[in-house]
């Protein structure tokens, strides 16, 4: 399992007791043989990289920093657009 260096994919979790650890499962579990993106964890790193940003991603990384629940989701740019799974459920959001 290795890391992937691709600036278009992330890992975004709450601070949650054990959800990073989770997340990483799921998505290996879900993607098997692909190298983990960079995790963002809470909403301080999150809101940080949604601030870097000057594309699509910021808006949808800056409504993930607000929010209050356990989360666990999978971000990537695709040249479709953004694709969003959550990693708690193991679905990708439409």
């Amino acid at each position: 399992m290795g890391l992937s260096s691709n600036q278009n994919e992330y890992i975004v979790t709450c601070h949650c007791q054990d959800m990073p650890k989770y997340a990483a499962e799921a998505f290996s579990m879900l993607f098997p043989d692909t190298p983990h993106p960079i995790m963002l964890v809470g909403d301080k790193q999150i809101l940080d990289e949604a601030n870097r940003r000057q594309d699509s991603l910021s808006p949808i990384l800056m409504g993930i920093s607000k929010n209050k629940e356990k989360f666990a989701f999978f971000i990537k740019l695709t040249d479709e657009g953004p694709e969003l799974w959550d990693l708690k459920k193991g679905i990708r959001i439409p």
